[in-house]
């Protein structure tokens, strides 16, 4: 919690070691679990990421090399997950129809669903597109030298090496004609998109804070809040965003609860002003004294 990580992070990491455990436990590796009357944490409250405004998305996008800013567009224009993204293959792209399909394989629900293109991410597939080729072609040279080197190798170590350095070459080859959204060197993104945006973020004058807070989540999470502020139903934001309940959905209202508070404060009445601070949950509302 200190990290800090979400109360349900903690519970999930905590919840893997004390099954561990259990399975230690009963199968006598351990007298007893630890862990066996340990209580997950309660949190009723999930964490409320920050949504970036119209503003902060153009400095974004304006400070950003362009295969990055491309990335970051296409996530804010679509709403997937970054696995969700780095997972995407062409077969997945319905060029007629202009929209994606994000397979039920890929999908945190386990679930298909398709999603509509924007007309500005178009131009975005088309740059990906030609780049298969140069990046298949850069992995197939890259594979005939590791092939080569391979070939004059004496020791066994220094074959092991080598052998370690084809088959990841080979797969290079493979996932650089396939991914939609693939590394300079032609292989699948994963994890290492996610620490790209930090210096993006750095060059648009984002303070440290900011920095340390917003990550590829956010840029889902702005696609959803601006679409709640915009207002769309939650049904079909769910949809786009893959909930399969739609009381997940139902966090991206947050941060427009303050304009409530704005609102009601717009209404004439002589003599008295909703008291600062009050929200919907502090009954009963005080009328300050003009």
């Amino acid at each position: 919690l200190a990290q800090p990580a979400s109360p349900r992070t903690v519970n999930m990491r905590i919840g893997a070691v004390r099954a561990l455990l259990f399975w230690s436990e009963d199968q006598g590796y351990i007298r007893r679990n630890p862990l066996a009357k340990w209580k997950p944490i309660r949190h009723e409250t999930p964490h409320r990421r920050r949504t970036l405004t119209e503003i902060e998305i153009a400095r974004l996008l304006a400070a950003s090399p362009q295969a990055d800013g491309d990335c970051w567009r296409f996530i804010l224009g679509t709403g997937v997950r970054a696995g969700e993204l780095a997972a995407l293959e062409w077969p997945d792209v319905d060029w007629e129809k202009r929209q994606i399909l994000i397979r039920a394989e890929i999908a945190k629900s386990r679930r298909e669903r398709w999603i509509p293109l924007r007309a500005d991410l178009i131009p975005i597939l088309r740059r990906q597109h030609q780049r298969k080729a140069e990046r298949r072609a850069e992995a197939e040279a890259r594979l005939k030298m590791i092939e080569a080197g391979l070939a004059k190798a004496m020791p066994d170590a220094q074959k092991a090496w080598w052998s370690k350095r084809l088959a990841r070459a080979k797969a290079t080859v493979e996932t650089a004609g396939r991914l939609v959204f693939a590394n300079s060197a032609g292989g699948r993104w994963d994890g290492h998109l996610s620490r790209r945006i930090k210096p993006c973020l750095k060059a648009a004058g984002f303070s440290a804070e900011d920095v340390e807070d917003i990550d590829l989540h956010t840029l889902r999470h702005t696609f959803a809040s601006h679409l709640v502020a915009a207002g769309v139903d939650l049904k079909t934001v769910g949809d786009l965003l893959g909930h399969t309940h739609i009381a997940v959905t139902a966090i991206y209202l947050h941060p427009f609860e303050q304009r409530k508070v704005d609102a009601v404060k717009k209404v004439p009445i002589p003599g008295g002003t909703l008291t600062e601070g009050a929200t919907k949950r502090q009954a009963p509302l005080e009328i300050a004294a003009g």
